[in-house]
């Protein structure tokens, strides 16, 4: 529709050469695209390697803490049972002692309270050594063992005795878990 001005000529609308800028303006996204982008395949590419290069010393790294906690963890159980066997070594004369009173108390004809006393007090120190993985080693009529076995002595050989078996055990061994604490000392059958 055209209307015209009081002096009679058509009046025209005024369109403005800003509007298409301010329309360009308004949506970034066309502006954008109008523009040259600094991003190239080669650069994504690039930057992907990166990436996948730093996840990579990432899983490296968790992996490496992973296995220095399991060697960690191993260390310490291992001191623990070298400390534990240290300190079973040095109850193990005690509880020698406590079986040689014991017998003597019962062989002397000793009272019979303090040699039940004192079976009391050993079989004690057995369940005590035993709950920390302490077991006596059997020798007597036993084959010769040299990892479990210290001969200090040899006899002949009998009947109830072959060769190469233990006749008499001078001294307990024992051992705490699969490791030797102390060795049975013993007496060992020799071929006559």
């Amino acid at each position: 529709m055209n209307h015209t001005d009081s002096a009679g000529e058509p009046k025209v609308q005024n369109q403005s050469t800003e509007a298409p800028e301010a329309a360009q303006a308004a949506d970034p996204a066309q502006s954008a695209a109008g523009q040259q982008s600094d991003v190239t395949p080669e650069t994504i590419e690039k930057l992907m390697r990166e990436s996948d290069e730093y996840l990579d010393m990432a899983r490296r790294i968790q992996a490496e803490f992973d296995n220095f906690r399991k060697r960690n963890r191993d260390m310490r159980k291992e001191a623990l049972c070298e400390g534990a066997g240290d300190v079973i070594v040095s109850m193990l004369p005690v509880l020698d002692n406590l079986e040689r009173a014991e017998a003597a108390a019962r062989d002397t004809g000793g009272a019979e309270s303090v040699a039940d006393g004192i079976a009391m007090v050993t079989r004690q120190m057995r369940e005590a050594l035993h709950a920390l993985g302490v077991r006596p080693i059997e020798a007597e009529g036993k084959p010769f063992d040299p990892v479990l076995h210290n001969a200090v002595m040899q006899s002949p050989s009998d009947d109830a005795h072959p060769a190469g078996t233990v006749i008499e055990v001078f001294e307990k061994g024992y051992m705490h878990n699969d490791k030797v604490l102390r060795h049975s000392m013993v007496s060992v059958a020799r071929e006559s």
